[in-house]
């Protein structure tokens, strides 16, 4: 006999929207009815833990957050752990960045003009 302790396939993860300089939205659809539980952890590239969220027992609804006060330019990675039943599944890392920090205007700038 065999028992089947965790029956969760990992979520597909959607970064959606876009990433910002200092934000990361994902979203992903959650398949399983019965009681469960997501850790979505952030990471940076380096394996610093960051941050985490979770959510317990969504429904069968689309999951969704936002991680904030990122840095610029900076490349994270996104794990999502699924527990069911006691017994936790994780997930394949997900790669995203931030967008880099705009260009500051010119300051101190005159126009000059040129004969020729």
């Amino acid at each position: 006999t065999y028992t089947l302790v965790n029956s969760a396939n990992c979520p597909v993860l959607a970064f959606t929207p876009e990433p910002t300089v200092t934000t990361i939205s994902y979203s992903f659809n959650n398949t399983v009815a019965g009681p469960i539980v997501y850790e979505i952890d952030l990471f940076t590239a380096g394996n610093v833990f960051v941050t985490s969220q979770t959510v317990t027992n969504p429904g069968l609804v689309t999951v969704s957050g936002t991680f904030s006060g990122l840095i610029g330019g900076t490349s994270y990675y996104v794990v999502v752990k699924a527990t069911v039943n006691g017994h936790t599944q994780v997930c394949p890392q997900d790669f995203i960045n931030t967008l880099p920090y705009p260009c500051a205007a010119p300051t101190a700038v005159s126009a000059v003009g040129y004969v020729y």
